[in-house]
């Protein structure tokens, strides 16, 4: 179901990419007898570059390096793939979207190595990085799948290609999550598939910034699930004493067991979150809307 909100996200994403009409290419409009907002959207993702001329687009982004890396720059393909992965999650469909990601890939991947680097490189940025605000593994997937195919992906990105897809499978959305336990307040231990109904967990250092940060926002909210926090890279004592800051309905856990030596989680960034439903099927990873 679409939210109000959500609609009023794709309009206002919409007219952000109409704005770009007036330089090299015109984006599509959904045919109007298109109606819901998914259908809408997918068209759009579908279609997003059809009349870009994506070779010189790539030419100009790499000429503009330099200009980047001062902050001097705001190059237009950048703008124009930010703006196209802001009409993902619209569509309501991971499948749609990894095939359109592939699809862009081999249409840069006809025009050589430039064009395949650059739109690795801002999938990369973008989808896969664990500190971008846009990150989404499974979007990020459909690039990954077609460089592995494509001629002329750069030898340094198809390095990447084991780490990336090692970091996507683990605790992959739409997977079961894997077993884990953790130790509680008062010592016992207890085994995250015990906690009932759905569930968003938060993996935390309690001394980082981020992740107190983000607790407070949550704290304030009224959340339709149970929240499980679990402590890593802390002590015990440290745990306890943190653990007291935290509201008193939430669950609280320290990872005695090691769940990222070579255990069951690949953690890149704090805090790292997953929203399990009640069978222990991931539903979001890394980014949970609230």
């Amino acid at each position: 179901m679409i939210h109000n909100k959500t609609a009023l996200t794709f309009i206002l994403s919409l007219s952000i990419c109409f704005q770009m009409q007036a330089q090299d290419f015109a984006l599509p409009r959904p045919p109007k007898d298109m109606k819901s907002i998914p259908q809408r959207a997918g068209y759009v993702v579908e279609h997003y570059w059809d009349n870009a001329d994506l070779d010189e687009l790539a030419k100009a982004f790499l000429e503009t390096a330099p200009e980047r890396k001062s902050g001097d720059s705001d190059p237009e393909l950048e703008q124009a793939f930010v703006n196209y992965l802001s009409v993902f999650p619209l569509t309501e469909s991971d499948s749609l979207c990894a095939v359109c990601a592939s699809r862009l890939m081999y249409r840069a991947d006809s025009l050589g190595e430039a064009a395949v680097s650059v739109i690795l490189d801002l999938a990369e940025k973008y989808l896969f990085n664990a500190d971008s605000p846009m990150i989404q593994e499974e979007y990020f997937r459909g690039f990954a799948d077609a460089a592995d195919s494509c001629r002329n992906v750069p030898a340094a990105q198809l390095s990447k290609l084991p780490f990336w897809y090692i970091a996507m499978d683990s605790n992959r959305k739409g997977h079961e999550i894997e077993h884990f336990s953790f130790e509680t307040e008062d010592g016992t231990m207890l085994d995250f598939n015990d906690v009932e109904g759905e569930r968003l967990l938060i993996l935390y250092d309690p001394d980082c910034k981020d992740c107190n940060r983000l607790i407070e926002e949550l704290s304030a909210k009224e959340l339709d699930c149970v929240v499980v926090a679990v402590a890593l890279n802390t002590t015990r004592e440290r745990f306890r004493s943190h653990a007291q800051s935290l509201p008193a309905l939430w669950v609280k856990g320290w990872d005695c067991e090691g769940m990222t030596n070579g255990g069951a989680f690949m953690i890149r960034h704090f805090p790292d979150l997953y929203l399990v439903d009640d069978s222990g099927v991931i539903l979001a990873k890394h980014r949970v809307e609230f």
